[in-house]
């Protein structure tokens, strides 16, 4: 993983960090660093990097009853910014995608190639034994003579 201009993880993490200010912006850093699978250290830096990168608006609630009671807002370009970020994560995505179905389409075709030529081997091992006859001591038993 490597960071960002804005200290944070980039991409996805990014990403998800500014998705969940936007639908939870009164979360605690500890909801978010859980959420998020993030140290409470990191989520701490990442919003402080966010907000003097003028992503975010960090305020108090008003009326709060924790000490801690902070809503951080995404601005206008933190909202472009995780536009952005979704529009890129989906192209990775959707390329992803299409290298795994012509890699899964290139798997098929090995296989059904293996299935033709192990049916090949095995028909002309067969037509091999029908022209030499039965192998000694497979299929018909050899009758001993009775009169000795």
């Amino acid at each position: 993983m490597w960071f960002g201009s804005s200290g944070c993880p980039r991409g996805m993490a990014e990403f998800e960090l500014l998705d969940l200010l936007e639908q939870r912006p009164d979360a605690s850093q500890r909801e978010i660093a859980a959420a998020l699978g993030m140290s409470l250290g990191k989520v701490n830096y990442c919003l402080a990097a966010l907000a003097d990168k003028g992503l975010i608006k960090i305020g108090r609630f008003g009326a709060s009853r924790h000490k801690l009671g902070y809503v951080r807002v995404l601005t206008p370009q933190g909202l472009a910014e995780r536009a952005r970020l979704m529009t890129a994560f989906l192209k990775r995505k959707i390329d992803e995608y299409d290298q795994l179905g012509a890699q899964i389409a290139d798997i098929e075709r090995r296989l059904a190639a293996d299935a033709r030529a192990r049916s090949e081997r095995s028909r002309t091992r067969a037509g091999l034994r029908a022209r030499r006859g039965p192998i000694p001591g497979q299929g018909r038993s050899i009758e001993r003579n009775p009169s000795r």
